[in-house]
Parts: structure tokens; C-alpha cells; sequence
């Protein structure tokens, strides 16, 4: 019988899991053994007013740039609750598949960034001179695509469609699998769990976690997040995907120790 990659191997998911965006089934079906501790949580803006006043506007826009699979849903989600039917833009780019998979279920056609970061959408896009960019991401999103897109010229609206937050419900659930010394890898697809897991789990228990366990990581801004924090990621995506950092974990486990 074929022996799946991930056989005998412990993995925590640090992410909150929901639908086809789920990283948990993705390392079951590789024979992992997941433990899910969601390290955030998503939630509401605290003020939805500048959302709502883009939404209202949406005809003055001429692209919708959207970098996170949160930021598409939640716009999609606050358009519903206000009663707002968004008539596709003939433009609206993409981070990656997974960011453009909520708009394309809606019928729209996206256009998606390779590699799949922001640097690349922002270069991908080509003349933007002069347009009107509506960018919802979450309240502490990164600057560097608006400022590339308005170095180029065009006119960004970046409005707060949601909020990353650390959810303190882990702490209990982490520090029993730190204390346990089994998990083999600790999966993080963003650099606010990374802060997170650090800030729940007491000093003693994360050098335990790390004695065993390697860190996989989705992509360079979570590696250097992880490097922020004395971490060296022993896995990191070739692409920012579910499916690449399975398959960037199922090739590392796989090499002769």
C-alpha cells in the first residue's frame, strides 16, 4: 500500500478553517494528523462607514484590487447586508487564486498575480495611470500595493473590510501541545499568527514546541515574520498557496533524515 507523505507526521494549522479555503483537510488527505488551534480570528472593521461609502460609489471605480480571500468575501458580504448589488468590474485583479476564488463564484472574471504577492499584481497590472482603485484589505494591512499603485498613478481608495485578532481562546489548547512534544510542524499563513502564538505560549513552552517541531511557512512575508521572532522556517511555499505549502511540507518530510 502506497504510504501517503505525511503519514505519522502532527501538523498545527494556526488558521481559522472554513469551506474550500481549508488547510486541515488538504494535510489529512496527505496523511497528516492535524491539530486546528486558530491562533486569530476575523472580525468586523469597528467602523464600516468608509466601506460602505465605496460601496455606494461603486460605479466611479475602474479596478478592484483585492489581496486576501478575506477582503473579497467581506466586500461581497457588507455589499448583501446593504442591499447593493455589484455589478462586476470589466477590471478586478487578484492576488492569487484563493483571494480571487469569492469573486469568480459570483461570476466575475479576475485576473491573478504570478507569483502570487503584491509587488507582482502592482507590476502585472501595467498602466494604471489615472484609474480609480478600490482596495478593501484588513485594518493593518501591508502599504506596499497602494504605494506601488500610486506610484504609478493611480488614485487607491483603501478602505478596512475586516480585522485580524488574536484569538486568546487558543492559549489553554496550544500550551498542552507544546507540552506535549509531538507535533512535527507548526503551519502558519500569516504573520499575525506568527505574533500571536508567540504572545499566548509562555517562553518555556515555545522552546519546547521548537525543539521537535519546524515551522512551514506560506510565503516571504510570514518567513520574515518568523525570522522577527528567532524562528528560522524550515518550509516555505513556493507559491503563497494552501496547496503549495502542502506539497513544500510533503517534499521536506519526505527527504531522508
Amino acid at each position: 500500500m502506497h504510504r501517503k507523505p505525511l503519514t505519522g507526521r502532527t501538523i498545527l494549522v494556526t488558521r481559522p478553517e472554513d469551506g474550500s479555503s481549508a488547510l486541515a483537510p488538504k494535510l489529512r488527505r496527505l496523511g497528516a494528523r492535524v491539530l486546528s488551534i486558530p491562533v486569530v480570528r476575523i472580525a468586523h472593521p469597528s467602523s464600516t462607514r468608509r466601506l460602505d461609502e465605496a460601496l455606494r460609489r461603486w460605479r466611479a471605480y475602474d479596478a478592484l484590487v483585492v489581496a486576501s480571500p478575506n477582503a473579497a468575501s467581506r466586500l461581497l458580504a457588507r455589499a448583501r447586508a446593504l442591499k447593493l448589488r455589484l455589478r462586476p468590474r470589466p477590471l478586478a485583479f487578484a492576488v492569487g487564486p484563493a483571494t480571487a476564488a469569492p469573486l469568480r463564484r459570483e461570476g466575475w472574471r479576475v485576473r491573478v498575480a504570478n507569483p502570487h504577492r503584491g509587488e507582482a499584481l502592482a507590476q502585472a497590472m501595467g498602466r494604471v495611470r489615472g484609474w480609480r482603485i478600490l482596495l478593501p484589505r484588513a485594518e493593518a494591512g501591508r502599504e506596499l500595493l497602494p504605494r506601488m499603485l500610486r506610484r504609478k498613478g493611480a488614485f487607491v481608495d483603501v478602505v478596512t473590510a475586516y480585522r485580524t485578532l488574536p484569538d486568546h481562546t487558543a492559549a489553554r489548547l496550544l500550551s498542552r501541545a507544546a507540552g506535549d512534544k509531538n507535533i512535527d510542524a507548526v503551519a502558519f499563513t500569516s504573520g499575525s499568527a506568527v505574533e500571536s502564538l508567540h504572545a499566548q505560549l509562555p517562553g518555556r513552552l515555545r522552546r519546547r514546541l521548537w525543539q521537535k517541531a519546524i515551522a512551514a511557512s506560506i510565503g516571504p512575508i510570514t518567513s520574515a515574520a518568523l525570522r522577527r521572532r528567532g524562528i528560522k522556517p524550515a518550509v516555505e511555499a513556493p507559491q503563497a498557496t494552501l496547496p503549495e505549502l502542502c506539497r513544500a511540507m510533503a517534499r521536506h518530510f519526505k527527504k531522508p533524515r
